[in-house]
């Protein structure tokens, strides 16, 4: 029976040093993603660029549970995807690109710090980081919000969707069609950066 750790504590990131990490990222794996606004592959991403770079594996899963759609693996070195996130994803869906980027986010923030701690656990406990109320943490220590904050970096990169939204009085629409990404998602960005009202 797997047991729920404490949600963790991670280390300290501003939205600044997210973005400038997406973006030394994105140059590796994707670097048409900063020349021209489009969007991010995120399946091939995570699917392959992943494991080159950090050494996580990536498969679908039919045993994620209930309202689950996606989990990093820091033990196994292991994202994983719901098959209805998959399917999804593969039809290049805005949530389920959302949930690819997230996944990919812990990794790419998250593994050099986490991958050591759940080396150390024992098969029967895990590190929880999904959670139904707000973690008693600070938000720039959150990996959940480190990681929603990255997946919309990694799908809206800022120098992109500044060039989408330029002289836009509603540039939602614009961001949505251009990056595949839910209204949600691209309005959370354009407020983040200050391109919409908050």
């Amino acid at each position: 029976m797997r047991r729920q750790a404490k949600v963790l504590s991670v280390k300290p990131l501003s939205k600044e040093s997210i973005e400038l990490k997406v973006e030394a990222f994105l140059k590796r794996v994707a670097p048409e993603s900063l020349r021209t606004p489009q969007p991010t592959p995120v399946l091939k991403i995570i699917d392959g660029k992943l494991l080159d770079l950090y050494g996580f594996a990536f498969a679908v899963r039919d045993d994620l549970g209930p309202k689950c759609y996606g989990v990093t693996d820091f033990g196994e070195k292991l994202v994983s995807l719901s098959e209805d996130v998959y399917v999804a994803l593969e039809k290049d869906e805005g949530r389920a690109r959302f949930t690819g980027a997230h996944e990919g986010a812990h990794v790419l923030l998250h593994s050099d710090e986490l991958c050591p701690i759940s080396a150390r656990f024992s098969s029967g406990e895990w590190i929880h980081l999904h959670r139904a109320v707000p973690a008693e943490i600070p938000v720039f220590r959150d990996p959940e919000w480190q990681a929603n904050h990255g997946a919309g970096a990694i799908l809206m990169p800022r120098e992109m969707i500044r060039m989408v939204a330029a002289n836009k009085s509603n540039p939602i629409v614009d961001v949505v069609k251009t990056f595949k990404v839910s209204l949600q998602a691209a309005e959370v960005r354009l407020k983040k950066l200050s391109l919409i009202a908050a």
